[in-house]
């Protein structure tokens, strides 16, 4: 008895799952249809005809009821068209600027850098502070070479710096950004050519054939994407330069040095290790790969101590040098750029909260000319749940059309944005409208229907039995005095 009493009880619970009124409506009949078939059956056979029952009807009883809930909803809305054109217009100019303005939030800020195990990459930067200098210092090649013997925090260390090249293959002469890098950038950022072959630690030797490998973009466009240009010559900056391989998009400078950038190279050629140099000479950008379960905080310890033991060892160059690690995330902007771009997402976010007040002004005072029909929906027995759910559902619909209208003026004005946002800002062409984005649209979306919904149905949720016919009734009664009165 008590197992059958404690299986009703949660059978009560589950039959929640319905719609509100169809589970007040029939509870208690099935609940004794439920005691009828567990006394004939068994709980076994019952519970798993139930739940299989459960499955199929309660979504469909819930998908029936929002079905109607949204056919009246555009009965209602288009008896008050100027209303709903007026409060679509200020929605959507109000979602698409948020949805515009995340693009490029997320596009230039949060989005992960597109390498494997990008939390991994970090820019190595040499520091000079102690001497009143910066943390943002480039590496001298010894430098970096003595790194690359000693430090137990990479899987790899790579340097870069970039370059100007004059391409003179097709006719007019062409100047294209590119850079010369270590063959180790590749295990670095963990891209492989898409044709060909990627540059090796020979191809780094003083006196090794020039070689080049070209950025996908300019493989299109000016070799049409042919994969017999592998093996053949170009001329960069006079010297004939053998192509060897063809890498995508993702593979370029990355860090600090986009500030400012022109672009993404088009052109990489092997960095010449000439150990000749002078060790305080400053030039190379460097990014490495940390070793797995290694943290940031360990490596930029690491350093620190083979910072400290290489300015024992060479005084003369290094004293008061020492590094600074940074994710390139971070080290990539200038912290001005993060906060700006921050501070104008809060202010259309502002924007869009001014346009849903006004807009659920406008809903309310809608709300109150309707009081008569909820009234007298009430008296029919709607429920107060019932009604809200009516009123809250008019209200998303409307806020789902103005989200689609928002879309859409935020898909046409990314064009404008990318010619306003500067050109020296990284990852300027990584903006986008992507399923983030349009997750964030339907998000703040939904968020304004519930937003400037809730007052409207929770003031129709209360709307009381009597008043609309009392009211009435009074005007009648008012009505029938003064014709007596004139009568008489």
């Amino acid at each position: 008895m008590a197992t059958s009493t404690i299986g009703e009880r949660v059978y009560r619970r589950l039959l929640r799952l319905y719609p509100r009124d169809f589970a007040d409506d029939y509870a208690d009949e099935m609940a004794r249809l439920y005691r009828d078939r567990v006394r004939g059956e068994g709980p076994a056979s019952v519970w798993l005809a139930l739940l299989a029952d459960l499955v199929c009807t309660a979504p469909r009883e819930q998908i029936s009821t929002l079905v109607q809930d949204v056919r009246h909803a555009w009965r209602t809305w288009r008896r008050t068209s100027v209303l709903a054109l007026a409060a679509i217009l200020t929605l959507s100019l109000g979602v698409g600027a948020n949805t515009a303005v995340f693009s490029v939030v997320h596009g230039v800020l949060l989005r992960q850098l597109p390498y494997p195990d990008a939390d991994r990459l970090v820019e190595v930067f040499e520091d000079n502070s102690r001497a009143g200098g910066g943390p943002f210092f480039r590496v001298s090649l010894l430098n970096y070479l003595s790194w690359v013997e000693r430090a137990q925090s990479f899987e790899a260390l790579a340097a870069f710096n970039g370059r100007d090249f004059t391409l003179t293959e097709h006719g007019d002469p062409e100047r294209i950004f590119g850079s010369a890098v270590t063959a180790s950038l590749f295990k670095v950022l963990g891209i492989a050519p898409i044709v060909g072959r990627s540059l090796t630690a020979e191809d780094e030797n003083p006196g090794a054939a020039p070689v080049a490998v070209l950025a996908e973009s300019l493989w299109a466009r000016a070799f049409g994407r042919d994969p017999a240009v592998i093996g053949r010559t170009i001329t960069l900056n006079g010297v004939r330069h053998q192509i060897i391989g063809i890498v995508p998009t993702a593979f370029r400078e990355i860090g600090r040095t986009q500030i400012g950038s022109a672009g993404a190279g088009q052109i990489f050629i092997p960095l010449s290790m000439d150990v000749a140099q002078n060790r305080g000479n400053h030039t190379l950008r460097v990014v490495g790969r940390l070793r797995r379960q290694v943290s940031l905080d360990q490596a930029r310890d690491d350093m620190r101590r083979l910072a400290a033991r290489m300015e024992a060892e060479f005084p003369a160059t290094n004293r008061n040098w020492s590094v600074w690690i940074e994710r390139p995330q971070y080290s990539m902007f200038d912290p001005r750029v993060r906060v700006s771009l921050l501070m104008l997402l809060g202010a259309v976010g502002v924007v869009l909260l001014i346009g849903c007040a006004n807009v659920a002004n406008l809903v309310l005072a809608r709300a109150m000319g309707r009081q008569r029909e909820l009234a007298v929906r009430a008296a029919l027995g709607a429920r107060p749940a019932r009604l809200a759910r009516q009123l809250l559902t008019e209200n998303v619909s409307l806020a789902v059309v103005s989200g689609v209208c928002g879309l859409v003026v935020a898909g046409v004005s990314m064009q404008a944005l990318r010619t306003i946002v500067p050109a020296t800002i990284p990852r300027v062409d990584e903006i986008r409208l992507d399923g983030t984005v349009l997750l964030f649209g339907l998000f703040i979306t939904t968020a304004c229907g519930v937003i400037f919904g809730f007052a409207p149905a929770m003031r129709g949720a209360r709307a009381s039995l009597m008043p609309a016919p009392r009211r009435m009734a009074r005007v009648r009664s008012v009505r029938r005095t003064n014709c007596g009165d004139t009568a008489s």
